[in-house]
């Protein structure tokens, strides 16, 4: 997927559950902070993917989040009290 069709993927406010693997996604855009429902984010092989933005830690439903194989060098601190 292109980054666009990946950043697309973060606009839908409805999703429980998300997967993005290996595509050309950059940065995951700020409106992922209105998936309210979203409980499971997982990333795999986005060697691009830098950074992971501060509203991720807003999300009160999120439960789970895996990331691994990406680019990401350090998480927020919005997400220090995930369990």
């Amino acid at each position: 997927l292109t980054q666009d069709e990946c950043q697309r993927c973060f606009m839908c406010e409805s999703v429980e559950e998300l997967e993005i693997s290996l595509c050309e996604l950059r940065e995951i855009p700020n409106e992922t902070g209105r998936m309210k429902k979203l409980t499971i984010l997982r990333l795999f092989g986005l060697l691009q993917l830098k950074k992971v933005p501060e509203v991720l830690g807003q999300l009160s439903n999120l439960k789970e989040l895996c990331i691994e194989n990406c680019g990401i060098e350090s998480l927020p601190q919005s997400l220090g009290g995930m369990k």
